[in-house]
């Protein structure tokens, strides 16, 4: 007997993860059928990380699978040259594209992995803006009319596509494809399909396990919804110099904040640069009176933002020392 063969089978050897495995499959499986039938893979895997179906965890495996695995899509990397926040161009020339389906995959330095369909607005307004040498991984998706045309065929005009959008995306000039705009077949409603990990009954009427929310992995990961980013807040300095007890104290409500928020995790920004560590500011000696520094949250449903702006204010102020006065091996209770 092959021990070593049965040992890499024996996780399914478990009920629960047997269901689990198989939930997964059968979701993966009716999201491909659902992007053949013209809905973007981002809209879909989106609209599941929101409603806690999966985690974001799992975007990349599922990314890899259905993409790459299923669909074999043609893809292109690009670290960007320079920072960006105005996406005009870009929503407006790929909502026209009826035929391609884009779908970008960008490693954001805060929120972590974003998939982005460029011709929805408002998953630019989630990034707001990209960084320069950040990753982006651009796939696309040709919707062929034809039944003739080869499959190296679409993978060439979805190639092309790439290559526009990354011209796009770098501000260059581009020449568009028109047999981009052609109409396209229109994306199922969801009343038309099920993307939980449930056959719809067109496809099969074979019973499956239903998946609503998926059992917590193995890992110890738990679904977290939708990750967001608010907009950059500034606080003032009114001390005369951002000094050690400022960074202290500004430690200790942070800590605080994200004790009582475990979702959400405060950034620092001085002067556009992010901040890995607080203890930095004290060492630059850069911070001074009426000097700015910004921070934004990056969490699921975000709240207290207010108060803790308030508290931050008074850490980089004279006021300081009143979020230095606990118990060493216990936070702040602020929030």
């Amino acid at each position: 007997m092959n021990t070593l063969g049965f040992a890499k089978y024996a996780y399914l050897g478990d009920k629960n993860n047997f269901n689990q495995i198989l939930r997964y499959l059968v979701s993966v499986t009716n999201i491909v059928e659902t992007v053949k039938k013209g809905t973007n893979p981002a809209d879909v895997l989106n609209k599941l990380v929101q409603e806690n179906v999966i985690h974001s965890e799992q975007l990349l495996p599922m990314l890899s699978l259905i993409l790459l695995g299923k669909l074999q899509l043609p893809l292109h990397s690009v670290n960007l040259k320079e920072d960006r926040n105005d996406f005009t161009r870009i929503i407006k020339t790929c909502t026209k594209w009826r035929n391609i389906e884009l779908i970008c995959v960008y490693q954001h330095p805060s929120i972590g992995v974003v998939l982005i369909n460029p011709a929805k607005k408002e998953h630019w307004e989630a990034i707001q803006n990209l960084k320069k040498s950040e990753l982006m991984t651009i796939y696309a998706y040709y919707k062929s009319h034809s039944k003739n045309m080869s499959e190296g065929a679409k993978t060439k005009i979805a190639t092309q596509a790439i290559d526009i959008f990354v011209a796009m995306l770098e501000g260059r000039e581009t020449k568009l494809s028109s047999e981009f705009e052609s109409c396209a077949v229109t994306p199922l409603s969801p009343s038309q399909t099920s993307l939980r990990g449930e056959p719809s009954q067109k496809a099969t009427r074979r019973p499956v396990p239903v998946a609503t929310k998926p059992s917590q992995p193995e890992t110890g990961l738990k679904p977290t919804g939708k990750i967001t980013l608010t907009p950059k807040y500034s606080i003032v300095v009114t001390n005369e110099l951002f000094h050690n007890g400022n960074v202290e104290a500004w430690k200790n409500i942070i800590e605080s904040y994200q004790l009582a928020h475990p979702s959400s995790k405060v950034i620092v920004f001085h002067e556009g640069a992010l901040i890995q560590d607080l203890n930095a500011l004290f060492k630059w000696g850069k911070v001074k009176n009426a000097g700015l520094l910004f921070f934004q949250i990056r969490g699921v449903k975000v709240k207290n933002v207010s108060k803790l702006q308030k508290y931050l204010f008074e850490g980089a102020s004279p006021r300081f020392e009143a979020f230095m006065k606990h118990d060493v091996n216990k936070a702040l209770d602020l929030f």
